[in-house]
Formats: C-alpha cells, structure tokens, sequence
C-alpha cells in the first residue's frame, strides 16, 4: 500500500467533489485498480471447474482495496452512500450524489474565482491554480460536472 500517494487524496466532503475524483483517479491508477473501479475490469463470473480462479481472487483483492481507499477518503457524514457496494458502484453513486451542479453551485464557484487575489509578494501559481480549477467547474462540458436544471 502506498500510504505517501494515498495521503494526497483530499477527504471528500461533497463540495470538493472534482478535486477528490481527479486526485483519486490517479491514485487509483497508480496502484493499478482504476480498471476496477472504472468498470472495465468486471466480476467473473467463478467457473464451477474454478479454471477461472485466479482471475476471480484478482477482481475481488482490486475490489477490496479500491473499496477500502474509496471509503478512508470520504467523510463519515457520507459513508452511508457508498455501504454494501463495490467499486465501481460506489464510485459511481458519489459521482451521482457531488457531481452535479445547479445554477447556485455554479454561481457560487463564479463569486469565489471573482474573489482570488494574486499577491505580488508570494508566488502566484496556488492561486492560478484555484481560478483554473473555478473555470473548469464552471464549464458545461466539465468532466465531472452535470448542470441540473
């Protein structure tokens, strides 16, 4: 296990939804489980020959432990989403419940890249950072983002 990387894994609250999902992705891809959790790698079905097993055991060790990161790095107050599911579902389901935005959401995110300031006697990169994010939140065609009506 790779606690250094897994550290950089924000704990999702909801509200940093893209920040968690991009960070975990990655760390999810470097511990060769995101084809678990993505969903292109899927449960076999153990043959009754168990000519299979091998790959059965490897699916089911992924699923576990990308079940375990999903659920150290998310808050207790939303751990009740994600109970009883594997992977991919569990992925799936705080995709649904944090990546959507309304009209507020996305107003919200607009006030707040209104109010970055850039200091001129620290580095500006941590702030062109947070606006780059803020504009990709915004964007109707965001990776993670829905706009409900």
């Amino acid at each position: 296990m790779s606690t250094s990387a897994f550290a950089k894994v924000p704990m999702l609250i909801g509200s940093n939804y893209l920040e968690w999902a991009e960070t975990a992705e990655a760390f999810f891809m470097s511990q060769d489980l995101w084809t678990v959790v993505e969903g292109t790698f899927r449960k076999p079905t153990l043959a009754a020959d168990r000519s299979n097993a091998t790959e059965y055991n490897d699916w089911v060790s992924k699923n576990d432990k990308a079940r375990g990161y999903i659920r150290l790095s998310i808050s207790p107050s939303i751990l009740h989403l994600v109970s009883g599911l594997n992977a991919e579902a569990s992925w799936d389901a705080l995709a649904a419940a944090f990546g959507t935005a309304s009209a507020a959401v996305i107003y919200a995110d607009f006030r707040e890249l209104l109010n970055v300031h850039i200091s001129g006697d620290s580095s500006p990169i941590p702030s062109i950072n947070k606006m780059r994010m803020l504009i990709a939140l915004m964007r109707p065609t965001a990776r993670w983002y829905r706009i409900r009506p």
